[in-house]
């Protein structure tokens, strides 16, 4: 390929298919392990995807991985095309000690999509190439095959260097607390899906993160972060992780956030994130209004908070809007006047959304209640649906 051809530049990046039929799967493995193999001192490709069809060939896959690893990639994402019936790992013994000598320097940021990668069949690759590259940046953001059982999974990893970790599935508050204690240098943290420990006590002190800059999780994980004070924070997001959680029960978990990052000083992006049948009520939007003292409001305590971004549907791919979502935004009118502070409004909403009389209406309303508020944005999932609204000065 690019080896015997003079002047042909490296590509940047790489995706790799390995085909589901068996025979073919372990031809192509092997031949793209020769091929990484002769051109490892002439080819540096720094973004490569790998993606399986077929989790069986466990061993052939894992000396492929390997020499990937070792190609000098730094970043590496692996995904999963098919679902697998690989076995999960049940106990600490289904995780062996590998110590091989090989090390992978250049590999800083690796991004695994299955939950396969932590089976009994690849757990011993995986943990090792973890722990033996110097990443930076760790993606466990899972597909919804199921979740690894980081109980047993997380006291194995040892990654000095780690700064950000964004993570699904599964995870008791005891283990990630645990594992934080150990990477104190991270400084991004996102806890995602399928996360809910439920409300079971949890032995393990929250660590001190001095380091931790953006942190977004739901109120379970960030309420008891914020609690030990989290000195350099600038951003907070609020994900909810249990789409039953509606009306005055999702109230005092955002109340209980809140109040929580009061201590947070240089705080200055907020993200709320809410379920769709928490906004789909017009009577479950309780938490957005004033209706006591406002000096006694701990919001008043946020002064240094810049950016608010409310997204009024976290799963804007299933749910349609309506006409009750007016009543979110005009809940937001005596809220947002309690950070003295805002300067720029975000809603993000589902890909239905309109620019109708009314909600235009609704933006001049919020100018007029909010008189240091510089700009009004918003958003139909990932697709902008007009210039951002600037204040007529």
């Amino acid at each position: 390929m690019w080896c015997g051809m003079q002047g042909l530049p490296t590509p940047p990046s790489m995706w790799i298919r390995i085909i589901a039929n068996a025979a073919m799967a372990k031809c192509q493995l092997y031949g793209l392990a020769r091929f990484f193999i002769s051109s490892r001192t002439q080819l540096a490709i720094s973004n490569i995807v790998i993606e399986l069809h077929n989790a069986q060939l466990a061993l052939a896959t894992c000396k492929f991985l390997q020499t990937v690893a070792s190609s000098g990639v730094s970043h590496l994402c692996l995904k999963l095309r098919l679902s697998s019936d690989l076995r999960a790992i049940e106990s600490p013994e289904d995780i062996p000690v590998v110590n091989s000598g090989l090390f992978y320097p250049c590999l800083q940021k690796m991004q695994v999509k299955s939950a396969v990668f932590f089976s009994t069949e690849y757990i011993s690759w995986t943990v090792h190439t973890l722990n033996s590259a110097a990443l930076t940046v760790l993606d466990l953001q899972l597909d919804n095959r199921g979740s690894p059982s980081w109980r047993l999974i997380l006291p194995h990893l040892h990654m000095e260097h780690l700064e950000t970790l964004y993570i699904d599935g599964a995870l008791p508050i005891n283990t990630i607390f645990c594992f934080l204690l150990h990477h104190p240098s991270i400084r991004e943290l996102q806890i995602g899906h399928f996360t809910r420990p439920g409300f079971l006590p949890y032995a393990a002190h929250p660590p001190n993160m001095d380091h931790l800059e953006v942190l977004a999780g739901s109120h379970d994980y960030i309420i008891p972060l914020l609690a030990r004070g989290l000195p350099a924070l600038q951003r907070l997001a609020v994900i909810p992780d249990h789409p039953s959680a509606i009306g005055l029960f999702l109230d005092s978990e955002l109340r209980g956030v809140i109040n929580s990052a009061r201590r947070c000083t240089r705080l200055q992006e907020l993200d709320i994130a809410l379920p769709c049948g928490y906004i789909a009520q017009p009577e479950s939007d309780s938490f957005f209004i004033v209706d006591d003292p406002q000096h006694l409001r701990t919001e008043r305590s946020l002064s240094n908070v810049r950016t608010i971004t409310i997204r009024a549907t976290w799963d804007a791919d299933k749910f349609t809007l309506s006409s009750t979502h007016l009543s979110v935004l005009n809940s937001l009118l005596g809220w947002l006047d309690l950070f003295p502070s805002v300067r720029h409004l975000r809603i993000v909403e589902g890909h239905s959304v309109k620019l109708d009389a009314d909600r235009r209406a609704q933006v001049t309303q919020l100018y007029r209640a909010c008189p240091y508020l510089e700009d009004i944005s918003m958003y139909a999932g990932d697709r902008h649906l007009a210039e951002c609204w600037k204040r007529e000065i």
